[in-house]
């Protein structure tokens, strides 16, 4: 079972703060569920054979429809920066 110096340490690398009965439900849940992982670990799937999920590229290519090619020129010159017939934005991630 997890003791409760060990949930304390969790809860400060999540940033929470917990009360002293939220210490001790969280020492109790988190262990129960350690446990049943623990059991799944024991689990014989030697015989089993082995799945792996593959995909196929369901990523589209980038098309503009339903607006003429004046239009988006038009609404190109509209925004404040553009580059290659594309409208510039600032960066999202740094």
């Amino acid at each position: 079972m997890l003791n409760i110096q060990e949930i304390e340490k969790l809860a400060r690398l999540c940033r929470l703060e917990l009360s002293a009965e939220e210490k001790d439900r969280y020492a109790e849940d988190l262990s129960a569920i350690l446990s049943y992982v623990e059991k799944l670990q024991e689990v014989d799937v030697s015989h089993l054979e082995n799945t792996t999920a593959t995909t196929e590229n369901v990523l589209r290519q980038d098309m503009v429809v339903g607006v003429s090619l004046e239009d988006q020129k038009e609404l190109i010159k509209q925004a404040p920066d553009s580059k290659d017939n594309l409208v510039k934005t600032k960066p999202v991630f740094d």
